[in-house]
């Protein structure tokens, strides 16, 4: 099964099982790298008082970019892509408040907090204007500051992305799992997470995560994936997705500048293709590449195909 709405007939997990999956060379070789070699983690305290932590490699003077994650992962989420990035860039890969190894003891997770951070972030390195790389929840984080703050953004890649997720389905049925609340439907039995012992909601997470690709991807990279997001409390998953839920800022995006680049699965079970197709022509000078058969984590199940389009769009 690999689609997401599967979730909503084995959010249990009795009798959904996986069978083994084929995983292309590329794919394998870039994740058993040792980004060891190449990456420095870091940790710096914004001046608003969060502590984000961060991975870097590439050419100190090299022109920044900055990736930005998914819900609810972490920097992890580009393992399969930091090894083929051109060592031309100073490459950032940030860990969102709550998420990774980033603090988690804050009062608001909205949309707003999260793209301040981003903002912050670029101020206490020093960098004055970036490329921004953002997938899933990452990559409306990646628009809002684009729009919001234009000068600080040179260009702009949108991965798996659409305009909002104000109201947004899905959304609503992440809130549901997690708050027990009946929103579409009633919670199905073993499908919420305030009942879940510690290895059903591990269980609900593995396969939460799974769910999203269409192409199979590494065990390891899938592992690590799980893991970083069991790292969240679910107090910390439910307030992200209520700043998801809460904060449309489509009428924004017009006033975005940067050079944008929209690459999207035509398998996604998120976002659909005419989500996509809605994100271009909302922003000015966009190009929207669709990805066949793929899924939600085309970073992840496209990597070579991924790297040859970002390469080729950076400045």
């Amino acid at each position: 099964m690999k689609r997401f709405s599967g979730l909503l007939l084995c959010v249990g997990l009795v009798g959904c099982g996986v069978g083994s999956l084929e995983v292309e060379s590329d794919q394998v070789g870039a994740l058993d790298a040792e980004l060891g070699a190449t990456l420095t983690p870091g940790k710096v305290t914004l001046s608003n008082g969060v502590e984000m932590a961060y991975a870097v490699q590439g050419n100190p003077h090299g022109k920044p970019v900055i990736l930005i994650h998914g819900y609810p992962d972490s920097h992890h989420t580009w393992d399969l892509n930091y090894q083929t990035l051109s060592r031309n860039y100073r490459v950032y890969g940030i860990d969102l408040r709550g998420l990774g190894s980033s603090s988690k003891n804050h009062a608001s997770y909205t949309q707003a907090d999260l793209s301040e951070d981003v903002v912050l972030f670029m101020n206490a390195l020093g960098i004055q204007k970036a490329t921004l790389v953002g997938h899933s929840m990452g990559s409306l984080v990646a628009h809002r500051v684009a729009a919001f703050w234009p000068n600080r953004v040179e260009r702009l890649v949108l991965v798996s992305s659409a305009t909002t997720t104000f109201d947004h389905w899905a959304a609503h049925w992440i809130r549901q799992v997690l708050t027990c609340e009946p929103f579409p439907l009633p919670p199905e039995e073993g499908g919420c997470a305030q009942t879940m012992t510690d290895e059903e909601w591990a269980d609900f997470v593995w396969y939460f995560q799974w769910s999203t690709f269409y192409q199979p991807v590494p065990d390891a990279y899938l592992n690590t994936m799980v893991e970083q997001s069991l790292g969240s409390p679910r107090s910390v998953w439910l307030a992200i997705i209520e700043g998801m839920l809460e904060e449309d800022h489509v009428a924004k995006l017009a006033d975005i500048t940067a050079p944008t680049l929209i690459l999207h699965g035509d398998q996604d079970v998120l976002f659909s293709v005419e989500d996509a197709q809605a994100l271009k022509a909302a922003i000015p000078n966009a190009t929207l590449k669709i990805y066949a058969d793929t899924g939600h984590g085309l970073h992840a199940e496209r990597p070579t195909q991924f790297r040859q389009d970002l390469h080729a769009f950076l400045p």
